[in-house]
């Protein structure tokens, strides 16, 4: 009796292995992706390093700093002696991919390739700025959460030529891009990241006119920063897309805007890895 019993199980054994064999098992992402410190939206880089992919947010950071957290561990309150500042409005930040994260940094598991930046900035005039350009085209090769929508480059009809050079280098990295005049993009427009070229378009003033925190807007053919100074030139600023029905914190889609007098000067500074959260070319008034 003892000896059949053996069998049984021994055999039981083997069919439970074998079914782990069998079925695909969750794994942890395996892999590498890249932290950036950096202060003053990204103005001046303390720290880059690479860590494992895999892991959450929060576990990746203090690899690489001295981290305090508060709120039970689920907010980042300083980073190598450098702390939040309720009285200036200055905290710690931290974007994927040029996403603000919308989960904590202890929630969210790192994927291979992702580029993962914490930032320290005032908040107060600048609102929360939902996407930077710090770290293009990582949110239209990469994506937020290993997801990677399609991309629509939008165009006013005289600015094909730089609508055609934003394509090809995303086309070149791999991201599906559709190329459309501004004023066809219809519902896509929720879903899909778009690239806005020029200013003359239905698309660009209902962007322009929305109630979300931009650095830069135009207004009578001028552009204003967000403390109301103006200039003359051209910038580039990303935004999460506010045409998400989720919101424009749910991080799946981006906007990129690109308008003024000179786009190329902008489009040059953007491609060539030199940009900041936003780009700005030209002079103060």
């Amino acid at each position: 009796m003892n000896l059949l019993r053996v069998a049984v199980a021994v055999a039981a054994i083997s069919i439970l292995v074998a079914l782990l064999v069998w079925y695909p098992q969750p794994q942890r992402d395996e892999g590498e992706a890249k932290i950036i410190i950096s202060l003053n939206f990204g103005q001046e880089v303390l720290k880059e390093r690479t860590v494992k992919a895999g892991q959450s947010a929060l576990e990746a950071l203090k690899e690489v700093a001295n981290v305090s957290t508060s709120y039970g561990g689920g907010f980042v309150s300083g980073i190598d002696g450098i702390n939040s500042d309720p009285s200036e409005k200055k905290d710690w930040f931290y974007y994927i991919n040029g996403f603000l994260a919308n989960v904590g940094a202890k929630d969210y598991v790192l994927r291979d390739g992702d580029v993962m930046r914490w930032d320290y900035h005032a908040w107060g005039d600048t609102g929360m700025l939902t996407a930077e350009l710090a770290d293009f085209p990582a949110m239209f090769t990469r994506g937020y959460g290993g997801e990677v929508r399609k991309t629509i480059v939008a165009y006013d009809p005289q600015h094909g030529a730089e609508a055609r050079r934003m394509a090809d280098y995303l086309q070149a990295r791999g991201v599906h891009v559709s190329l459309i005049p501004a004023d066809e993009v219809g519902e896509e427009k929720k879903v899909e990241n778009i690239i806005v070229v020029g200013q003359n378009s239905t698309l660009f003033s209902e962007i322009n006119s929305m109630q979300v925190d931009m650095p830069f807007r135009m207004v009578n053919g001028r552009i204003v920063d967000w403390k109301g100074n103006t200039y003359e030139g051209a910038y580039a600023e990303a935004i999460q897309s506010p045409f998400n029905p989720k919101g424009n914190w749910a991080c799946e889609n981006i906007v990129l805007v690109i308008a003024g007098d000179d786009l190329n000067g902008c489009i040059e500074t953007l491609l060539s890895g030199k940009a900041g959260f936003w780009v700005l070319v030209g002079d103060g008034q």
